[in-house]
């Protein structure tokens, strides 16, 4: 509750439009091309407190502290039995390495998901069940966070940390901070120590964060939306090799709410357990190709088509979709992570602040 209240603040400081509409799969045109970027299922919490009642990992918690639960697993299953179903029409039954590619950050509950989830995307064929073989074999890729621009850029990119220090700095974080001095007493009280503080207040950190600014925004997103606007192109150009149908992203609910954000479509909630985003590229009734961008945060309802800023139709003509994106693309990320003036600065390792803080911010906000 007191953490719905911060969000709505912070909702209010960002100015942003929240839209929905009904996703309706075939009246926008025929689907040739689609990304999906979910967060994991349920998982285990990161860590405990002293007072936390379910502080025997042996019992609550047997996997570990920030593993895939069953139920993550289940959730993921019955999500990719929902992209199975929803991309029938160009994804063949059985895998193959020229249709379907899939990437996750290299966290084990996201490796775990986009296992669980492809079990659901690509059920077990008749000759594997035959030979006691209940799915088929999928090669997920990954990299090391230090690396990976493309999800974990908080973490490749040195100048987040020092873009997130002037957000937490701002008279309205502090603001924020302030106004909510009494909940976080009563946290420390009743769980027992004062770093807990627990997970709402580093939401509520992180929520702040991906509202920060501009530069944020392009460090956080940009990675991913280059690559979005290069596959999307190519597939309109037919210079998309190998010409797959389906790009799949396994990640956190920080890469989903940093995305709707950044594109002013962010309904002010932290992204549920396996949600996901659906960027799909369609050729409709006149030949043009358009963009959809449709968010499923329910396993119980369909997505909903999201109406972007810059779009004149919620079917995005694909020009006026990739201005948007390259008015967000970094024109040379690498420079902007460390510009030249700042190479002196980044030649040792990250202070301890820094650590604790990128630390913190990833441990919370996944």
């Amino acid at each position: 509750m007191v953490f719905n209240k911060i969000v709505a603040l912070l909702v209010g400081l960002s100015g942003l439009q929240i839209c929905c509409g009904s996703d309706d799969l075939e009246s926008w045109g025929k689907l040739v091309l689609a990304n999906v970027i979910y967060r994991h299922g349920a998982r285990a919490p990161v860590y405990s407190y002293p007072n936390d009642p379910y502080l025997d990992q042996t019992v609550y918690w047997p996997r570990g502290y920030g593993q895939l639960t069953q139920l993550g697993e289940q959730m993921h299953f019955e999500l990719g039995s929902f992209f199975r179903q929803r991309y029938s029409s160009f994804l063949p039954l059985e895998y193959n390495v020229n249709d379907t590619y899939i990437r996750s950050t290299d966290v084990d509950r996201t490796l775990m998901s986009a296992q669980s989830n492809l079990a659901g995307l690509y059920p077990a064929l008749d000759e594997e069940t035959t030979e006691k073989i209940f799915w088929q074999d999928i090669p997920i890729h990954t990299v090391d966070e230090d690396n990976d621009e493309l999800l974990q850029s908080s973490y490749s990119c040195s100048r987040y940390t020092y873009e997130a220090a002037l957000v937490i700095s701002s008279k309205e974080y502090l603001c924020v901070e302030e106004k909510n001095t009494a909940m976080k007493e009563y946290v420390a009280n009743y769980s027992g120590s004062s770093a807990a503080l627990v997970y709402d207040v580093i939401k509520a950190e992180n929520v702040f964060i991906a509202a920060g600014t501009k530069e944020l925004e392009r460090i956080l997103t940009g990675k991913f939306f280059e690559e979005l606007s290069t596959n999307l192109q190519a597939k309109v150009n037919s210079t998309l090799s190998p010409d797959r149908s389906l790009f799949v992203y396994s990640a956190h609910d920080t890469n989903l709410l940093n995305l709707l954000h950044t594109l002013r479509v962010w309904n002010g909630k932290i992204p549920p357990f396996a949600s996901s985003i659906l960027f799909e590229l369609r050729l409709n009734s006149l030949s043009q190709y358009v963009v959809t961008v449709s968010y499923r945060n329910s396993s119980s309802e369909a997505p909903h088509l999201l109406n972007l800023t810059g779009c004149s139709s919620p079917a995005c003509p694909i020009d006026e979709f990739i201005t948007i994106l390259n008015n967000i693309i970094p024109e040379d990320y690498d420079t902007e992570c460390i510009p030249e003036e700042w190479h002196d600065c980044f030649n040792e390792p990250a202070s301890a602040d820094s650590s604790q803080f990128l630390s913190i911010n990833y441990n919370y906000g996944a």
